[in-house]
């Protein structure tokens, strides 16, 4: 049987949080904290050291359906929600 303590401990053993953020989900979200203003897409790819594809198809879409980014003409930027949740994980490291 496998009960919520095996989910959290092998969400944890994946280094996903209990909001459901992966490892690389979260350097995405820390890197729009870190910059100036909103980022466009290549500079984020090269940044994850990833394709632009597989951020705009796999990362992107769940991060704005759980209102943690938006996207624009001029790039992407944190919601308020995002920003605090990046501040909560940086302050528990």
């Amino acid at each position: 049987t496998i009960t919520l303590a095996h989910l959290h401990r092998a969400g944890a053993i994946d280094g996903i949080d209990e909001r459901g953020l992966d490892r690389t989900e979260r350097a995405y979200l820390s890197y729009l904290h870190d910059a100036s203003g909103p980022v466009r897409l290549n500079i984020l790819a090269d940044r994850l050291g990833l394709p632009s594809r597989t951020i705009a198809s796999c990362i992107e879409p769940y991060l704005v359906r759980e209102g943690l980014i938006s996207r624009s003409d001029v790039g992407r930027t944190l919601t308020t929600e995002a920003i605090n949740y990046v501040r909560s994980f940086a302050a528990a490291r």
